[in-house]
């Protein structure tokens, strides 16, 4: 009975839980379209909240994970050794002394190089020259010096020492090579060495066409030369060929001459002239002497450049013939195609289409006509026109003067003085050229 009574009680709960369904409503007819709706009340808005203003968040990305580098072992104790910038790296001493050559290179390690001249006194000092220092270096490591011969005062003698590695040796230089090298270094450094009681001295450098040579002549009428590969200096001569240099010598006014006469031409060596004239000394520098010696200069230099024949006969090459030779004073192309070319002894070369005749002037004709062109103002420095192409509306005209080599162009209608007695001269030598034919 009590499970019938609780089985009761439970549909009892159940049916009030869920609640009677209520009897159906009567219909109400759905109201017409002209009648009033009737006024809805709007719900209240939910209360406010605090809200973020909404902006743009990007897209989260992942977020590398950094390692912690470990630390590297801590260093050895510094020893405080400093580096010995001043420490000898290479020393070279090279020596002739029949020639009275004493010249010193030396160099550290911080690339300092010093360079003395025993003889002189000169000296010179360069920094960052660590390349050349190297080079020289490598160079020395692989030299093999023979001895010098006994009583050879004119062998190019070579001492040297290379420090750290604690190298040295000493001994006759016969590499062509080292022997330029060296010369040509010391010689830009210092200048050029020539013999005690030098009047005259000549020194080129290396070109295209000829080693680096030297020529001079002392006060006691002995001439010198050699060439800067050679490992054994010529023994001076007394020559009869000096004289006429010497009494050049004697008439110059060194005073007068510039310090430098230089024209860039391709090939062109770099020479050192130096005079010495009563305890006076002059030292010129020139470039190309055929653009740019004074005719001041120029008997002293032709007779220098005919004393270096012999010593380059063996080792030079030709030279290209100049557009204005060395021995000419003047050049003159006319506007027709004659070419008159006077030059320093008075000598006249004529070229007329393929005609060529060689006659003469006097040395005092030459002097009056080359001062008229010199004085007139028609011609400038610069070589700005000779040498151009020649057409039948202008001429040219190179000129060597005392102030060095200047040039000029003009029309066919000038009527300058001297451009007239010019031409006078040259249609001289032209008449001339129909009597060659018959």
């Amino acid at each position: 009975m009590r499970q019938v009574w609780l089985f009761f009680l439970l549909i009892v709960l159940a049916a009030g839980c869920t609640g009677v369904t209520p009897t159906a409503a009567p219909s109400v007819p759905s109201p017409s379209p002209s009648a009033i709706p009737l006024p809805t009340r709007t719900a209240p808005p939910p209360p406010a909240r605090a809200t973020l203003v909404s902006t743009f968040t990007p897209v989260p990305t992942q977020i590398p994970i950094i390692l912690p580098t470990p630390l590297p072992p801590p260093p050895p104790d510094a020893t405080n050794t400093p580096i010995p910038f001043d420490k000898l790296l290479v020393d070279v001493h090279l020596t002739v002394p029949g020639l009275g050559l004493d010249r010193r290179l030396s160099g550290d390690v911080a690339g300092h190089i010093r360079i003395e001249d025993g003889a002189s006194g000169a000296e010179a000092q360069y920094n960052n020259q660590s390349n050349v220092l190297l080079e020289l270096r490598l160079g020395l490591a692989d030299l093999s010096l023979a001895p010098v011969p006994d009583g050879c005062d004119f062998c190019v003698q070579l001492s040297y020492e290379l420090g750290l590695t604690e190298e040295s040796g000493s001994g006759w230089l016969q590499d062509e090579a080292l022997l330029a090298s060296l010369e040509n270094y010391l010689a830009v450094a210092i200048g050029p060495h020539f013999p005690p009681d030098t009047l005259a001295g000549l020194r080129r450098s290396a070109s295209p066409f000829a080693p680096a040579h030297t020529i001079a002549v002392t006060g006691d009428g002995r001439f010198w030369s050699w060439l800067a590969t050679s490992n054994q200096i010529n023994e001076p001569v007394v020559t009869a060929v000096t004289q006429p240099l010497l009494a050049q010598l004697i008439s110059l006014s060194i005073d007068s001459f510039s310090n430098n006469y230089s024209v860039s031409c391709r090939g062109a060596p770099v020479e050192t002239l130096t005079i010495n004239q009563a305890g006076q000394a002059k030292t010129v520098s020139i470039v190309c002497p055929e653009f740019s010696l004074p005719s001041t200069l120029q008997p002293l230099y032709l007779q220098m450049d005919a004393l270096t024949k012999p010593l380059l006969a063996d080792v030079a090459l030709p030279r290209p013939i100049a557009a204005f030779p060395l021995t000419a004073v003047l050049d003159y192309r006319r506007f027709d195609g004659a070419r008159l070319t006077l030059h320093q002894d008075g000598t006249a070369v004529v070229i007329s289409g393929a005609q060529t005749i060689t006659n003469a002037i006097s040395i005092d004709q030459l002097h009056g006509l080359t001062a008229v062109l010199w004085d007139s103002g028609i011609i400038e420095p610069g070589l700005t026109s000779f040498g151009s192409l020649v057409t039948t509306t202008v001429s040219s005209m190179a000129l060597r003067g005392p102030g060095g080599v200047y040039d000029g162009q003009w029309p066919p209608t000038s009527d300058f003085t001297g451009l007239a007695e010019l031409d006078t001269l040259l249609d001289s030598f032209l008449a001339a050229l129909p009597l060659l034919e018959d």
